[in-house]
């Protein structure tokens, strides 16, 4: 119950200097407490679940331990240490950001950056698709819990993180030793020492971001979180890569003398498992840049 403490009044003549610093005499002063005491007595609009009566309020309210940490949520293992844990009961949790750019959107995530790059991109479209497909396609692999809008979605998951098999770079220059346990991380090493983008600057003329992005996705996330930018069509004629669909390259198989430069890759596939006896599956060790 909500109550306005009496010795407020020994600093004032009247509610309205206390509410509004107001010193116009004209003003009705009787008016305007009736309109404050009038609510003072009635029950705050609060949730069904915090009118607990007694201990039973302090014993809820004791479990809640959630945090927003800005370091914490960028981490990858999302560990919190104990300097953050307080005195709650529960285990602590991270603030969870949600979307509110359209409404029936469920979207959550301890991230805030991640919360921006999200309603940069989110549509009702997008929303009535997640809503009718619910994410029907989840990965079978055991303590997985990824799943997906499509089977093409499940698909690529599947063969860039549970089927891929370590590989090297065979890139002359670089060193076959070093072995590429997943593909992001193979795709990382192709775009820091074998671009196909020219890092460059926001074209936006009022942008003050002065730092070249280093790839063209990143660029396109500025355009979207910065500058709103929703314009398919433009976004894409400012990070428009041109690459080919399959470089030329030599075969890398250990020991090929040959000197062709395959400009197809299907026809570097034929020609590893004719001269080398390689699996079809297994052509894509052999395959430099892809």
């Amino acid at each position: 119950m909500a109550h306005i403490d009496p010795r407020l009044f020994s600093l004032a003549d009247t509610v309205s200097h206390i509410i509004a610093n107001v010193n116009d005499e004209a003003v009705q002063n009787d008016e305007i407490e009736g309109m404050i005491l009038e609510k003072s007595d009635e029950s705050p609009d609060l949730p069904s679940a915090v009118n607990i009566p007694g201990i039973d309020f302090v014993s809820f309210f004791s479990r809640i331990n959630v945090l927003s940490n800005k370091r914490l949520a960028s981490s990858k293992s999302k560990g919190i240490p104990d300097m953050f844990r307080g005195n709650g009961k529960d285990e602590p949790t991270l603030f969870q950001h949600k979307c509110r750019r359209i409404i029936g959107c469920d979207y959550s995530t301890d991230n805030h950056y991640h919360l921006l790059v999200h309603e940069a991109r989110c549509s009702m479209e997008r929303v009535k698709k997640i809503g009718t497909t619910a994410l029907l396609y989840k990965c079978s692999v055991r303590d997985c819990d990824a799943s997906f809008e499509t089977e093409a979605g499940l698909q690529y998951h599947q063969k860039t993180q549970h089927s891929y098999k370590p590989r090297a770079c065979r890139v002359e220059g670089c060193h076959p030793g070093i072995l590429y346990h997943s593909r992001n991380a193979f795709r990382k090493h192709q775009t820091a020492f074998h671009p196909s983008w020219t890092p460059k600057r926001c074209p936006v003329d009022a942008c003050a971001c002065t730092i070249e992005f280093a790839n063209a996705q990143t660029l396109k996330t500025h355009l979207q979180v910065t500058h709103k930018m929703e314009d398919k069509a433009l976004l894409k004629s400012h990070t428009y890569v041109r690459t080919l669909s399959f470089p030329p390259q030599r075969c890398s198989y250990p020991g090929c003398g040959h000197e062709t430069v395959y400009k197809e890759k299907r026809r570097l596939i034929i020609h590893l498992q004719k001269s080398h006896g390689v699996a079809k599956d297994e052509s894509t060790t052999y395959i430099t840049l892809e």
